[in-house]
């Protein structure tokens, strides 16, 4: 009895520390693609405040509707905000990442890469803005990289 007993536990430590490794990888995939989510709705604010002309809250609003869950939430509720609640574009940005940040697979370092957007959001000419992104575009595609 004991030796089955022994032989019991020794599969369900087994089993319970694969299944925990099958959390894990997982959790790292949803990080990368979260990662290039995030990165190519940026990349269509660029795309739209640059070439389109459209004000960032309508790019905003744009890059929300091309991504599904947290990513295209945290950019709709960015756009909402500023439009309902006329707060600077780097708060709204900042709140909408707080907000959601629940629901986000990244690491603390890929939040800040996110706060530092968010930060010069808003806060210059056309020129300023695409450097802006083209920064933040840039230093997500080496976290997604890494990970």
């Amino acid at each position: 009895m004991s030796g089955s007993l022994k032989i019991l536990a020794s599969a369900a430590i087994i089993l319970g520390g694969g299944y925990i490794g099958m959390l894990m990888a997982s959790s790292l995939d949803t990080r990368v693609v979260q990662l290039e989510q995030i990165r190519l709705s940026i990349e269509q604010i660029g795309f739209s405040i640059s070439f389109l002309r459209m004000p960032l809250a309508e790019a905003l609003t744009g890059a929300a509707k091309a991504r599904r869950g947290a990513v295209g939430r945290i950019f709709s509720d960015a756009a909402e905000q500023i439009k309902k609640e006329s707060i600077s574009p780097s708060a709204a940005f900042g709140r909408a990442v707080l907000k959601n940040r629940e629901s986000l697979c990244v690491l603390e370092q890929d939040l800040q890469i996110l706060a530092e957007f968010a930060q010069n959001l808003g806060m210059g000419d056309t020129d300023t803005e695409i450097s802006n992104i083209n920064a933040a575009c840039a230093r997500l595609k080496i976290a997604q990289t890494v990970a």
